[in-house]
């Protein structure tokens, strides 16, 4: 019976995947699953038909060097000019420093790689838990947390390659490569789980147009510049406050100053409808208020449980809510013009707030009105 090792498998899967959603993806991502594709390949080569050339295992360097830097650039978009971008550089250096000079003898190459993945994978995690994004892509606050999903998968890739490759280290060290087929088929089978997970996002993604984006930041500006801003045309977003009065003196005083700063963010948002902006970042509200981001954040935690993208998504939803009701604009329209990206992530917030599908709400909301 005809069988296709598990390295060709993964090389099939990712050349495929390139195919069938390359209008959707990113110039990172291409060069990214070429690469794994094109690793995989090289891994199937040498160990699974035992072709150990050393032109073959300088090529198999070429390939897998630039991975992690394409891996954290297949989710976090990066920042322009910034001064950090270069720091990628320095894994694959490192790597080829260790390969040539052989400083931790002949697994120099494999216990580099194991701490510059390590390394990544603590960064991407901080960076999806923490949400500390903004010093590092120029993503807003709606796109980071729709890409948060990604994160964790190309955490979880970076983890399990840091395991894959100590394996392989002790296996080399303990029996000269005895186990090394057995240890490259597990880790490819878990490897799948990462892998499958980035694949599968990536097909789910949206790619908003150039045009959409214009068309959404446009119609902010305009709104700003034309309309009035009227109590009753604000959103009614609710306050919920939670102060214990049997804290220390210096708790009361904290929670009384992020009642003020949270106070300050919602006359922002009801006097400019900042909401609305496509582009809006936690760092463009800081700006806004003179206030540091981690005061902002905290504020909004503390007293309404929510993430700083949750806390404006609820004010774009109340937008949406009311253009649902008193206009007849096409749903796309609205989700722009409340400041969404992307639909999916409108449909996805909306019905986390209001249990229901913009479609429901809007014919549910026409037939109390008759």
């Amino acid at each position: 019976m005809f069988t296709i090792p598990l390295p060709f498998a993964i090389t099939l899967i990712f050349l495929l995947s390139v195919i069938l959603f390359f209008r959707s993806l990113r110039c990172t991502q291409i060069i990214f699953f070429i690469s794994i594709a094109s690793l995989e390949l090289i891994i199937g080569i040498r160990w699974a038909w035992n072709c150990q050339w050393h032109w073959l295992r300088i090529l198999h360097l070429l390939i897998q060097a630039p991975i992690p830097a394409l891996i954290w650039f297949c989710c976090l978009p990066p920042k322009h000019n910034s001064r950090l971008n270069w720091l990628h550089v320095l894994g694959p250096l490192l790597l080829f420093v260790s390969y040539k000079t052989r400083i931790f003898g002949p697994i120099s190459a494999d216990i580099t790689m194991i701490l510059i993945c390590l390394i990544y994978s603590i960064a991407i995690f901080y960076i999806a838990i923490c949400q500390q994004y903004r010093y590092i892509t120029d993503m807003n606050l709606d796109e980071f947390m729709q890409n948060r999903p990604m994160l964790f998968a190309c955490g979880g890739l970076f983890i399990i390659s840091s395991f894959l490759e100590i394996a392989l280290c002790l296996d080399m060290l303990e029996t000269h490569g005895k186990n090394i087929i057995s240890i490259f088929t597990i880790g490819h089978w878990l490897l799948f789980i990462p892998l499958g997970s980035i694949i599968f996002l990536t097909s789910k993604q949206d790619k908003t147009t150039d045009k959409g984006f214009t068309t959404a930041a446009s119609s902010f500006s305009s709104a700003k510049q034309s309309q009035a801003v009227t109590s009753s045309s604000t959103p009614t977003v609710p306050l919920t406050t939670q102060t214990t009065y049997s804290e220390p003196a210096e708790n009361k005083i904290n929670d009384i100053n992020r009642l003020s700063i949270l106070k300050d963010i919602r006359q922002l948002m009801d006097e400019t409808k900042i909401y609305r902006d496509p582009n809006l970042t936690l760092k463009t509200l800081a700006r806004k208020l003179g206030i540091p981001m981690r005061k902002i954040s905290e504020a909004i935690n503390q007293h309404t449980h929510q993430n700083v993208s949750q806390f404006i998504n609820q004010y774009r939803i109340e937008y949406a809510k009311q253009q649902l009701t008193t206009s007849s604009s096409p749903i796309t329209e609205i989700f722009m013009d409340a400041g969404f990206y992307t639909k999916s992530n409108f449909n996805r917030e909306f019905l986390r707030i209001t249990q229901q599908t913009p479609s429901d709400y809007r014919r549910l909301s026409l037939h109390d009105h008759e």
